[in-house]
């Protein structure tokens, strides 16, 4: 092309890199002019568009044209008018002021000049001449009048007399007395009028200076208007992101306060749970009492396995232990010692074991009734404490030598086993355990 042609240069400046961009850009934007052929269309559209300025050219010279001749039809019939109806030459050096404004006049004149002046009043005088002058041409009548006040107007006034008479020597002694009569007339006014133009002139000047103030000022003040609006911005943002900070902290808050109210519902849930009565769970199956599934008891129609009540026997040993421990009591003649299917109660004094479980041996049994008597007394101790320390009083009533009381139909059942006595038996140990289970109850409420 011949646009990038022409602004290739051996040197790789800025300047030269912002003209290839500079024309790359007007070549892409089709502001170029058109130096290669056309096609057909392209020629049409630019043919019109002349054709359209053209005739906008001829338009706007025929409109010059009419008004330039409105001009000088208005003209030659402003001058006919004036040559025909006064008959005179225009004086065009009359037509100039004879004096500036914001000068004084000459203290001296001759009655030559002063001859020139007529009315006070007026602003433009025309002098006249003697009747006998030849009027000048039309053409000299348009150029005077051009070069007096540059175009015919009616704000210029002619000074005429009625009659043109030969101007004598009395005539224009007489207009010069009044001439200089008007002149001092004047004098006041002309004097007033520089000491007014003097006086604007100084406000003028006061007004301009004012303007500069207030300019500076205006600058002044524009600076620091937007000094201040980046401060404001500044402090949107700031504000903007301690907005958002304190939003993101009221979250946090607002999740560690639910984290906490979790937590404490938590807490108050297991403050309400019960360990032991969770861990040891007491209940029963018919008449045979279950502890942690484990029954304890048998009977004749349900011959329960000796291994299954020697481990419930294991759990009620656990269970009695860890109530002694809760309320830091102390058996004072015997110590339990829970071992599972083999737990048993030790003497402290003798170290004499009686053993919790039971086996198919001769003399098995007695023992075990013995131990069964025992951890029924140790029972009793601890229910004495439980009752003392929360003023309840549990169901059943713990008597001496292994038995125990049901005061709703007043009998009395023994802890120790028979075959003939198995009802009896699995009852009282059901009954035992239904206070171990109150004893769990009660201390929730017992502050040790």
């Amino acid at each position: 092309l011949t646009t990038l042609e022409s602004s290739v240069e051996p040197s790789s400046s800025l300047d030269h890199r912002l003209k290839i961009s500079a024309s790359l850009f007007d070549i892409l934007s089709g502001r170029t002019n058109v130096d290669h052929p056309l096609c057909q269309e392209c020629a049409d559209v630019l043919l019109a568009a002349k054709q359209q300025s053209l005739e906008y050219q001829e338009e706007e010279l025929n409109c010059l044209r009419s008004y330039l001749n409105y001009l000088d039809a208005r003209a030659d019939s402003k001058l006919d008018n004036w040559t025909s109806s006064l008959g005179l030459v225009i004086d065009t050096d009359s037509c100039a002021p004879p004096f500036n404004l914001c000068e004084p006049p000459p203290e001296n004149q001759s009655d030559a000049d002063e001859s020139d002046y007529s009315d006070p009043d007026n602003a433009t005088q025309v002098s006249v001449s003697d009747q006998d002058q030849e009027p000048k041409s039309k053409e000299e009548g348009i150029a005077a009048l051009t070069k007096a006040s540059g175009s015919p107007s009616e704000e210029q006034h002619f000074v005429l007399t009625d009659s043109v008479s030969p101007v004598n020597a009395d005539g224009a002694l007489h207009d010069s007395k009044n001439l200089t009569t008007s002149r001092q007339k004047r004098q006041p006014r002309l004097t007033q009028l520089r000491d007014s133009v003097n006086e604007l002139q100084r406000t003028l000047d006061e007004l301009l200076n004012e303007g500069k103030d207030l300019d500076q000022q205006l600058a002044k003040a524009t600076a620091d208007l937007e000094y201040r609006m980046d401060e404001l911005d500044k402090a949107q943002t700031q504000y903007n992101e301690q907005k958002q900070t304190l939003l993101d902290s009221t979250n946090e808050l607002l999740s560690l306060e639910s984290r906490v109210a979790d937590a404490e519902s938590h807490l108050q849930r297991l403050a309400r749970t019960n360990v032991l009565n969770t861990t040891f769970p007491i209940w029963y199956d018919g008449h045979i009492g279950v502890i942690n599934g484990l029954h304890l008891g048998r009977l004749s129609n349900r011959p329960i396995a000796w291994e299954e009540i020697n481990a419930a026997w294991g759990q009620c040993a656990m269970l009695l232990q860890c109530i002694i421990r809760r309320l830091n009591f102390q058996f004072p003649h015997y110590e339990i010692i829970p071992m599972g299917i083999r737990s048993k109660i030790v003497e402290i004094q003798s170290r004499r074991e009686h053993p919790l479980y039971y086996v198919t041996n001769i003399f098995s049994q007695g023992k075990f009734n013995a131990g069964m008597a025992i951890f029924l007394k140790c029972v009793g101790q601890v229910q004495q404490v439980v009752e003392s320390n929360s003023n309840a009083q549990l169901p059943y009533q713990v008597k001496s030598g292994g038995k125990i009381h049901d005061p709703q139909d007043g009998r009395t059942y023994s802890i120790t086993w028979s075959k003939d006595s198995e009802e009896d038996w699995t009852k009282a140990l059901k009954m035992m355990l239904i206070n171990l289970k109150w004893i769990i109850a009660r201390l929730a409420t017992i502050d040790v």
